[in-house]
């Protein structure tokens, strides 16, 4: 059987992974944007919490239903393992 279709999954830290070809955005929580759009998620119960228990530090929008998820490690991290550098910080 072929697999013509082949998932790339990125660690965002704590043990969790996520589809990189469904990651829309990675916002800063810091940000107005990521706030409201946390807000946003909660109130339609579309967030997915993975930070275990610690700091949100980013999120990220997913394609499918504006699911959003939580993670400890920064933005830049983030975005450095979704365009395949490799880094070590969790």
């Amino acid at each position: 059987m072929s697999n013509d279709r082949k998932n790339k999954f990125v660690s965002i830290g704590y043990g969790n992974v996520v589809n990189s070809d469904r990651v829309l955005a990675v916002l800063s929580v810091s940000g107005h944007a990521a706030q409201r759009r946390l807000k946003i998620a909660e109130e339609q119960g579309k967030l997915i919490d993975g930070t275990c228990g610690r700091k949100t530090r980013a999120i990220i929008v997913l394609d499918k239903d504006g699911c959003v998820l939580t993670t400890g490690l920064n933005a830049q991290t983030l975005t450095d393992r979704l365009n395949g550098e490799n880094t070590d910080d969790e």
